[in-house]
């Protein structure tokens, strides 16, 4: 959703997409495409969720995320049934948080730099174990994607774009469900099946549809600001300015509507039974990777709204993303009293 970004220096999302997709603080500000997230303090973040032999779950930190949680993380981890010992048998049933982390790069155009950088998602679901199989349905709780910077054709610029935390909070951001399937033991190997985040918009097969045009998209309203798509403010001050919507900038944008899509399939270690950790792959889509978004709209400075001839600027000039490296997932129990504004404020 949405996250995750424009070649000239701007960029949803969390994408969000990822979503590609996905940060906010005691402030009000998440940033799903990069740049500040929100002006509030940096507090300690959350505890890790409890993996000792007896079970007793750690409690977690109080304080917000420097940025990324709204109100701080305040005691959400949760110990759950323990268990190190290799082999043992684990019940995975319950609440957990999740981290997802992946690389990405992206190459330089006529006005953008080349990059390398992650877009980082938080998750928070119900898990529930049959067997050897796991379903979960989660919801996502955050998403930021790289700051992308200008060369000197571009005026050597900085871009951002960020969101309010509340976002994530008010359950518009639509859920999707993760299959695990393995062996739900101390050391043993789970992995899911593909799945889709979709922020901003619907689609008829999400895993293997082909990515729409703009005029082809059919978005949503998540943020219920009776604008299409994921609404993402434009940064700026401290380095960062508005992204142009003509080449020779004789106009900017302070607010973005965005659509993306982000696929992943996920591999982890039972490392205990309260805590799991691997990697993440993006599979290839109507041959291209399920790291994709448009810019379908925006409000210039002026608070006018764009014209469709600055939307597709915007648009065609967006970094294409690549998988880049190794990505992360992590996910580990937690109490099932635990909000959002938490689970953002677990992993950084």
């Amino acid at each position: 959703m949405v996250c995750r970004a424009l070649k000239f220096g701007s960029r949803i999302a969390c994408s969000l997409p990822l979503l590609v997709l996905v940060a906010c603080g005691s402030s009000d500000g998440s940033g799903l495409l990069g740049g500040p997230s929100g002006d509030g303090g940096a507090g300690a973040s959350g505890g890790s969720g409890g993996t000792s032999v007896a079970g007793t779950g750690g409690a977690g930190a109080g304080g917000g995320s420097g940025g990324l949680t709204t109100g701080g993380a305040s005691g959400a981890a949760s110990g759950g049934n323990g268990g190190t010992n290799s082999g043992q048998p684990c019940d995975l049933n319950g609440t957990w948080a999740s981290y997802l982390e992946i690389d990405v790069a992206w190459q330089g155009t006529m006005v953008l730099q080349p990059g390398t950088d992650k877009i980082r998602v938080w998750l928070l679901g119900k898990r529930v174990q049959d067997g050897a199989t796991a379903q979960e349905g989660v919801s996502t709780c955050g998403i930021t994607l790289p700051d992308f910077q200008s060369n000197f054709l571009g005026g050597n610029e900085r871009f951002g774009v960020w969101f309010p935390g509340e976002v994530f909070d008010l359950g518009g951001i639509p859920s999707f469900r993760l299959n695990f399937s393995g062996a739900f033991e101390v050391g043993g190997q789970v992995e899911s099946e593909p799945v889709a985040m979709l922020i901003g918009h619907t689609m008829d097969d999400p895993l293997k549809g082909a990515w729409p045009s703009v005029a082809q998209v059919h978005a949503s309203d998540p943020d219920a600001d009776t604008k299409p798509g994921l609404t993402g403010f434009a940064s700026k001050g401290n380095g960062y300015f508005h992204p142009p919507t003509d080449a020779l900038k004789l106009e900017r944008a302070q607010a973005l509507w965005l659509v993306s899509r982000t696929v992943a399939k996920l591999s982890a270690n039972v490392d205990s039974c309260d805590a799991l950790s691997g990697s993440a792959e993006v599979p290839m889509v109507d041959g291209k990777p399920g790291l994709q978004s448009h810019i379908i709209g925006c409000i210039k400075d002026n608070k006018e709204g764009c014209t469709p001839q600055q939307t597709d600027f915007l648009d065609t000039n967006r970094p294409d993303f690549q998988p880049a490296n190794t990505s992360r997932f992590v996910s580990q129990r937690v109490s099932p009293s635990t909000t959002c504004a938490e689970v953002r404020g677990l992993f950084q």
